[in-house]
């Protein structure tokens, strides 16, 4: 808890912690009223839930080649804020797409929204890397994790609470409002000019595909020859599987299995129990940070992750389901900060940015791919019940593999 209040004291950390609150509670808030109102107003089509969840994910593997590059050789700190008062005004568009009761047209702006809000993920990272030091990074990882996955997970409580009070006009209106303030919160920021520019200035008309192309190709190039990024990369991939599992079947368990009349109200709930969970794990996580190594917040991370879900797909009724879920949130900020600050410490910061376009598409193909899965599986073919036993299972297999496989290098690097 002493390292938190202490990274906190950076005035440009504490603005951007700020920000990314804002941010995930402008990208949850408005989703979460808008798959509850698919939910309610086509609750006969629970594939449209599943689209949605896709449309978080799917947009950024059409533009993360390109959004890596850009990130690496333009201004980070405007990217990072022109692109929150961007994603403000598609959420107006969204707005009106409800209006008009347009499904397409409602997609079409959740989809843009997506491909813009990705700017902002990368340059984050980047910025991040580049206001604090190398002893910062595991405990930095850790506060983003309670402040992103708090509100990516409880922020369904918020959106729910407000669907019920404002209906899904307000709950994306509030979304807008957010966007505009965490623009503001990083325009404020006072970001050293080689932090923003650590590879010069480069004038925006300079670009052309081949260059592009060139520069992803060499990021490539790079993460194949270093084993130890490779490894990284692969256990990002796995927690997609989470990502695309933990954002749909547990809704569906509560609304097709445990509470039928009542699940939006146990949806509330369950965002509290994953918030609490997320704190306690947050703040436990933190004061082991001298007595662990990275790559062990990650092995014992998914196996316990990995159990949790197997537990959890034994629910006999929704009271039990809101306290194991307090068990999966757990375990969360151990995986986080074990790849959040191993990362952070192996890759140069004139190179941050094409690894972190590279390691976004990986979660989401991987999540997108557990989304499909559910949309063609579920629920002719597979209960929630076993897709949560078989990634449980998956989680728990993989723990064990990187413990007794973690490249010696790895280890080396986390022990420095």
């Amino acid at each position: 808890m002493r390292d938190i209040w202490k990274l906190l004291k950076n005035k440009n950390y504490s603005k951007l912690v700020l920000a990314n609150l804002l941010s995930s509670m402008g990208t949850v808030i408005g989703v979460t009223a808008f798959l509850m109102y698919l939910l309610r107003e086509f609750s006969e089509k629970p594939v449209l839930a599943t689209i949605t969840e896709l449309l978080s994910v799917f947009p950024v593997l059409l533009v993360f080649i390109v959004a890596g590059v850009l990130v690496d050789r333009l201004d980070r700190k405007k990217i990072a804020y022109y692109s929150h008062f961007i994603c403000a005004g598609l959420s107006i568009g969204l707005l009106i797409g409800v209006y008009i009761e347009s499904i397409p047209v409602m997609f079409f702006f959740i989809f843009l929204r997506t491909v813009v809000h990705y700017f902002f993920s990368i340059s984050e990272i980047t910025i991040l890397q580049g206001i604090l030091s190398e002893d910062d990074y595991v405990v930095a990882s850790g506060v983003n994790q309670l402040v992103g996955s708090v509100l990516d997970i409880f922020g369904k409580t918020l959106g729910v609470t407000v669907f019920w009070i404002f209906g899904v006009q307000g709950a994306i209106i509030i979304d807008s409002i957010s966007f505009v303030l965490a623009g503001i919160l990083i325009y404020l920021c006072k970001v050293p000019k080689e932090v923003r520019l650590p590879n010069g200035v480069t004038d925006l008309k300079d670009f052309n595909i081949t260059g592009v192309f060139s520069e992803f190709r060499d990021t490539i190039i790079m993460v194949y020859k270093e084993k130890k990024l490779a490894v990284l990369l692969s256990a990002y991939f796995t927690m997609g599987l989470v990502n695309g599992i933990m954002g749909i079947i547990p809704i569906f368990l509560l609304k097709y299995s445990l509470s039928p009349n009542n699940y939006e109200q146990y949806i509330m709930w369950e965002g509290i129990a994953v918030g609490v969970g997320i704190v306690i794990g947050t703040l436990f996580a933190s004061s082991l940070n001298k007595k662990l190594k990275a790559y062990q917040y990650i092995t014992g991370g998914m196996a316990f992750l990995g159990l949790s879900m197997i537990v959890l797909s034994q629910s006999v009724n929704p009271y039990m389901f809101v306290v194991v879920m307090v068990f999966v949130a757990l375990a969360i900020p151990f995986i986080s900060m074990g790849l959040g600050g191993t990362l952070l410490k192996l890759v140069d910061s004139s190179k941050m940015g094409g690894v972190a376009s590279i390691i976004t598409p990986l979660i989401n193909i991987s999540s997108m791919t557990m989304l499909v899965a559910i949309a063609l599986l579920f629920p002719a073919y597979l209960s929630a019940i076993a897709f949560l036993i078989i990634v449980g299972a998956i989680l728990m297999t993989l723990s064990v593999f990187y413990a007794f496989h973690f490249p010696k290098q790895v280890k080396a690097q986390t022990e420095a």
